[in-house]
């Protein structure tokens, strides 16, 4: 019992120093390896199928499918593969990237021609290909350092390539938002707000 409430104390006293200190210089929040492996197998991201969750997914599929014909997609915490599911068949080549295994088995499973798949950290994993759009679903905030994680990132894009980014409103995301803006040039925007008042920004950005 002891252990417990020591337990209790020291995430308490971390989530008191991300919301105090660290959230309000737009840094994010990472969750262990083990966490995302746990909510994955509980179905906890399941609910990522409904029409609730649409409007900002067609957002983005949106963004992409404005650009070249057959673009290559690098998806930045593609999760089980939502994304990749509205958005086949129009790409050339899709790369989704997540730490939990769980999910990538899933997206995997999918069966879905010229998707490729990286069971790693995006804080880790480096590019060796460079990309026509990198898309940041909900994943950004999950960086320690988001806009130093978003300025690697831009370094493989094609030279007219384009960065998507959605973000719900929720926590320091609007922080966030300021912290990227310095680096990216947004060249559109979206606001989406579902039925149960969620809330949702999608831009589309370029270097500046």
């Amino acid at each position: 019992m002891k252990e417990g409430i020591l337990s209790l104390g020291r995430r308490l006293l971390r989530r008191f120093y991300f919301d105090l200190f660290l959230a309000p210089r737009g840094y994010g929040r990472p969750i262990e390896k083990a966490e995302w492996e746990r909510q994955y197998e509980s179905g906890a991201w399941r609910h990522l199928g409904s029409l609730e969750e649409l409007g900002h997914y067609t957002a983005i599929v949106g963004y992409i499918r404005s650009g070249p014909r057959e673009p290559s997609v690098l998806d930045v915490g593609c999760g089980h593969g939502r994304l990749l599911e509205l958005l086949a068949p129009h790409f050339g080549t899709y790369t989704g990237i997540d730490v939990s295994s769980r999910a990538i088995k899933s997206a995997r499973q999918l069966g879905i021609p010229n998707a490729e798949f990286i069971v790693g950290s995006f804080e880790d994993w480096t590019s060796t290909t460079l990309s026509d759009y990198i898309v940041f679903n909900e994943s950004l905030s999950y960086a320690r350092e988001p806009a130093r994680l978003l300025s690697k990132y831009l370094d493989v894009l094609t030279p007219d390539g384009r960065v998507v980014i959605s973000l719900c409103d929720y926590g320091n995301h609007k922080v966030i938002w300021r912290k990227v803006s310095q680096i990216v040039q947004f060249i559109s925007s979206v606001h989406i707000r579902n039925d149960h008042g969620q809330q949702w920004d999608v831009r589309l950005g370029q270097r500046k």
